[in-house]
This record gives C-alpha cells, structure tokens and sequence, in this order.
C-alpha cells in the first residue's frame, strides 16, 4: 500500500539531485557555509528572442524560510532512504 504524505511545505519542491546535496553538505559539516546555486536553461521557451524571470525576490524569500516538515522527512527517509536528524 503506497503511502500518502501530507504536502505542506515547498522544501520538497525539488529534484533528489539537490537534497542529496543537502545530505551530503550536512553530513560533511559544510551546512553552516554559504552555497551559490545558479538557474539556467538551455534553450529560449516558446522559440522567442529573449528570456524573463519574474518574482526571484519572492523565490530568493521563499529559500531562506525553507524548513522540512516531519512530513518531509518521512517522505526522503522512507522514498529515498536519507537519515533526517534534527
């Protein structure tokens, strides 16, 4: 029987390519350091000349306020087998 999580956070909105590095970061203790992350894409959308990036300071606010719920950390250690210590 598959499990249903309660979504009530955006700390999960994201590819298990970057929790990991979050894990990893964590368990090296490199957590309390800054870390720069770059958006890009690789082709312009919808075949135009130009690319707009709208609400990056709502986005910018949205990941300094991240925390995982225990919902979360049920999800990546059950789905994904991390170790979630808080």
């Amino acid at each position: 029987m598959r499990k249903i999580y309660q979504d009530n956070s955006l700390a999960l909105y994201t590819d298990a390519y970057r929790v990991k590095m979050v894990e990893t970061y964590w368990q090296d203790n490199m957590h309390h350091r800054q870390a720069l992350f770059e958006l890009f894409f690789r082709k312009l959308p919808f075949r135009n000349g130009y690319g707009l990036f709208i609400g990056l300071e709502s986005i910018a606010n949205n990941i300094k306020n991240i925390r995982f719920t225990d919902s979360d950390n049920d999800n990546l250690r059950d789905v994904y087998g991390y170790e979630c210590k808080v």
